[in-house]
């Protein structure tokens, strides 16, 4: 896989929505009878929430609480104090007793989902939130829910929920909960399941970059890198990509086979970043692979010019490489002679030396280099066969 999409793929975690605080004063199914001193502490407690000042509200409903008060209005406005006040495990304690007395409420349970995902038990929030949403109809809250799932280890149950919730919301669906399924998928390692589903809703998101972005991201995991480039070269069309899509584009043109592509889009990004030094090296190796000897050459020059000693060795191999390939064998004597100096490359460039002097007929110095040459393990049992068919001649 491309270093790219490695990238991308180390930026793709899992976003979950912020759970909304909702208000919880007009709790129309709590039919409980509520005794007139509670009801006038619970409305002093509201003008006081009104106010955001939760301390005092949660201060006046735990003097109710300690007065003998049980009631669910009274533990869901205490749970909505709490949570305010950063207090998840009490806030989630008092809200166990609103449901409790008035199951049927959905904003109860969204608050309790609320204290639960803030404690890490995400589990729970999931069913808690999944409640909400099925007593409120709200399809928002079911797509959350299953996020929940997945936060919980149950990816499979998180997509076989969430799937149907998009397909619903078509083209209203928000960024974020494409981008969200897309990481599932990535995540449960079933991006071939995610690739169906966006294809049958293509109709709808074809028109947003993301759609294209997340899909070039599933095809990379299947392996498919012409279709992941083809994928991102839309999401350009219809949006400029971020430096980071840019790049996983040039390599995945690259590793799809298509080098003088890939070259074009390293060199706009070199442009862009002239100081990368591993944007060069891959515009170097893309000109290698297209067959443009003479655009690489040049780069190499341009690279060794500023080129601190650590990465000279690599640069000098490839330019004396280039200009053996371009027939330029006195010059690329020259570069082997350089590069020789170089101790992990020594062999390789006497090899190479004796190459240059076999094309220029000068067999002394040919065989003089290949002596050096068969000094090195790796290089000898090519040196010896050079040197013998130079004395059959």
């Amino acid at each position: 896989m491309a270093d790219g999409a490695k990238r991308l793929f180390l930026s793709l975690l899992l976003v979950l929505t912020a759970l909304l605080l909702p208000d919880g004063r007009g709790w129309a199914d709590c039919h409980q009878p509520c005794p007139a001193v509670l009801l006038a502490q619970l409305q002093q407690a509201d003008r006081l929430a009104g106010q955001q000042n939760w301390a005092q509200a949660r201060q006046l409903l735990q003097q109710a609480q300690q007065q003998g008060a049980d009631h669910p209005l009274l533990w869901g406005r205490l749970g909505q104090a709490l949570l305010q006040l950063q207090q998840p495990e009490a806030a989630l304690a008092a809200l166990e007793r609103a449901v409790a007395g008035c199951p049927a409420e959905a904003t109860l349970w969204q608050q309790l989902a609320q204290a639960a995902w803030q404690l890490g038990q995400h589990e729970r929030a999931a069913v808690a939130l999944q409640r909400a949403a099925e007593l409120g109809g709200d399809d928002q809250l079911a797509r959350q829910a299953a996020l929940l799932w997945a936060e919980a280890g149950e990816a499979e149950r998180a997509l076989t929920q969430l799937e149907p919730l998009l397909e619903r919301a078509g083209r209203v669906l928000a960024n974020e909960e494409l981008h969200n399924y897309v990481a599932l998928c990535l995540q449960a390692q079933q991006a071939g399941r995610g690739l169906r589903h966006l294809e049958r809703w293509q109709p709808a998101l074809q028109s947003r970059a993301l759609f294209w972005q997340l899909r070039a991201q599933l095809l990379v995991a299947t392996g498919a890198f012409g279709p992941a480039a083809s994928s991102l070269r839309v999401a350009a069309a219809l949006a400029p990509l971020p430096l980071e899509q840019q790049r996983l584009l040039a390599d995945l043109l690259l590793q799809a086979g298509a080098p003088a592509a890939a070259a074009r889009q390293y060199e706009a990004l070199l442009q862009q970043q002239p100081d990368e030094a591993e944007l060069a090296h891959r515009l170097l190796h893309s000109y290698r692979l297209a067959l443009q000897p003479e655009q690489a050459l040049a780069l190499c020059e341009r690279l060794l010019a500023g080129a601190p000693e650590a990465r000279r060795r690599p640069l000098l191999q490839g330019r004396a490489e280039l200009l053996y390939e371009l027939e330029r064998y006195d010059a690329a004597a020259q570069a082997f002679d350089q590069l020789s100096r170089h101790p992990a490359a020594a062999g390789a460039a006497w090899l190479g030396r004796a190459s240059c002097a076999l094309r220029q007929q000068d067999r002394t110095v040919a065989r003089q280099a290949l002596e050096q040459a068969r000094r090195y393990p790796a290089q000898r049992a090519e040196a010896d066969r050079l040197l013998r068919q130079l004395a059959q001649r």
